[in-house]
């Protein structure tokens, strides 16, 4: 909010465009910014804390202790560096006409 009114300003100010500005202009002006600031309030998600993000509390509470060792309920799967592939290196390159 504070950048867009500092570039409406700012950008009028630089260019010179408040200089020429009639009474009709500059209240179609004023309110060209109120509306540009009343729908981006209306874009802005509401926060509600006690949204329901639609999970079990007891499916969360499990995948909060899959960190603890609890791999049973198979949310992680357990690291395995011997399925991982390594990352080519220059030891991996030929040289041309090896």
């Amino acid at each position: 909010v504070n950048f867009i009114l500092f570039a409406i300003i700012s950008g009028g100010i630089y260019f010179k465009e408040f200089e020429t500005f009639t009474l009709f202009q500059a209240i179609l002006f004023v309110i060209g910014v109120v509306g540009v600031f009343v729908g981006l309030y209306y874009l802005v998600p509401e926060d509600d804390e006690n949204e329901d993000i639609g999970m079990d509390p007891k499916m969360l509470q499990d995948m909060a202790r899959v960190g603890e060792g609890n791999e049973a309920h198979g949310f992680v799967p357990k690291f395995d560096p011997s399925r991982t592939p390594r990352s080519p290196t220059f030891d991996d390159l030929e040289a041309p006409g090896e």
